[in-house]
């Protein structure tokens, strides 16, 4: 999982809102436990799926990004298509929910 800056992220954001493409990113910060967790899930779910378009950012970093996006807590799995968020997943109950949930929101197929 690729790490993102703020700026690549809103970019990246910017460029989905033109091409309709989609792609997540898992927010998170350093010394959370819980995100620690949720980013190992995660990478469960990229050898899987490594064409997954999964990104991720350090909220820490991306203090814009936050507000307009309306993060509201740590870990964060932001699904982005046309421009904006269409799911903000805080809940990571599992490796296979967390895959569901990716899969529909970016429509993968199997």
């Amino acid at each position: 999982m690729r790490e993102w800056t703020q700026r690549e992220l809103l970019e990246r954001t910017e460029q989905t809102e033109h091409d309709g493409s989609s792609f997540a990113v898992f927010i998170y910060t350093p010394l959370c436990g819980t995100c620690k967790v949720a980013e190992r899930m995660l990478q469960v779910i990229e050898a899987m799926r490594p064409n997954l378009p999964l990104f991720k950012g350090n909220i820490n970093f991306m203090p814009e990004l936050a507000a307009t996006w309306q993060i509201r807590s740590v870990p964060c799995i932001a699904a982005v298509r046309g421009g904006n968020p269409q799911a903000l997943i805080y809940s990571v109950q599992s490796v296979d929910a967390l895959d569901l949930r990716l899969s529909e929101f970016l429509k993968i197929k199997e």
